[in-house]
């Protein structure tokens, strides 16, 4: 596959673009933190040209969309990307009560907690996950979220620097990996849920084939033989940026223990699928994902 295509595991982002973020929306509100978005979408657009030929090639290729409609695209994909990343903050730093919020499928989730069956939720890189109302309630402690280790430096150096306070847990997954599933198994013992992004792999890590949209993908192994293995329910959610301030946050909860690793990517596939189609734009792996 081209080099392109890799993920690294690392955000991109700055800290001082991340502060001047944060302080516009706690200040002035996430209306002024867009207006900002307009100013620097264009230059992100220029700058960051990998991400901006991965934008085009999704809606030319994968969309099906013309070349102009697929230019315009871009900018439009990128602003959505940037909305989600102030909400995101301003939920943060306690503005949830400027946001709607539309569940679907969590007082199952909430019942698996209370009965300390311990499940997996499986998400994505769509929509914003982390604005949804369980991360940040009662039941957040109970959510332990797994991240490659690049990811979890960068929200570790985030907490330190105050940009960042998280109410769920962290399990950082290692090279290795058997320390990461020590701690994954301790949690799910205890009734907790483990929480993966089931559409990105790590370069040396093990994949599975499948496909999305049409087209042959590869995603981490690790994270549906997890779920297959410990034989406990599997939760698909999204949390999915709707018109105005409004989110609509959903869980679907498959409580079959038998399903194999390759049944259950085929099942998230289908799944995943059905949020890009859609919610095209809120699709944010921004690199050569198909190669």
């Amino acid at each position: 596959m081209a080099n392109e295509q890799k993920w690294n595991g690392k955000s991109r982002g700055g800290a001082l673009g991340i502060t001047i973020f944060v302080k516009l929306t706690t200040i002035c509100g996430p209306r002024a933190a867009y207006a900002l978005l307009l100013l620097v979408i264009p230059y992100f657009v220029i700058f960051a040209p990998k991400a901006s030929r991965a934008s085009y090639k999704y809606h030319r290729q994968i969309l099906h969309r013309g070349r102009l409609a697929s230019l315009g695209a871009v900018f439009f994909h990128f602003y959505t990307f940037g909305k989600i990343l102030v909400d995101r903050i301003a939920v943060r730093h306690g503005l949830a009560h400027f946001y709607t919020f539309k569940r679907s499928g969590e007082a199952e989730v909430m019942q698996l907690i209370d009965q300390k069956r311990g499940a997996i939720l499986l998400g994505a890189h769509v929509g914003a996950w982390e604005i949804g109302p369980m991360m940040s309630d009662t039941y957040a402690s109970k959510i332990n979220v797994a991240m490659v280790d690049a990811e979890y430096q960068g929200v570790k150096r985030a907490i330190e620097s105050g940009v960042a306070n998280l109410p769920y847990n962290i399990i950082p997954i290692s090279t290795d990996g058997l320390d990461s599933i020590m701690h994954i198994k301790q949690a799910i013992d205890r009734g907790e849920l483990v929480s993966f992004q089931g559409d990105r792999y790590l370069e040396g890590h093990g994949t599975i084939d499948a496909t999305l949209m049409g087209r042959p993908v590869r995603l981490p192994a690790g994270v549906f033989k997890i779920a297959a293995r410990l034989h406990v329910p599997v939760v698909f959610y999204s949390s999915m940026r709707e018109r105005g301030y409004t989110y609509s946050f959903s869980f679907t909860t498959i409580d079959n223990p038998q399903l194999t690793p390759k049944q259950l990517t085929a099942l998230y596939t289908a799944h995943l699928e059905s949020l890009i189609k859609q919610y095209p734009e809120q699709w944010f792996n921004l690199y050569d994902y198909w190669g």
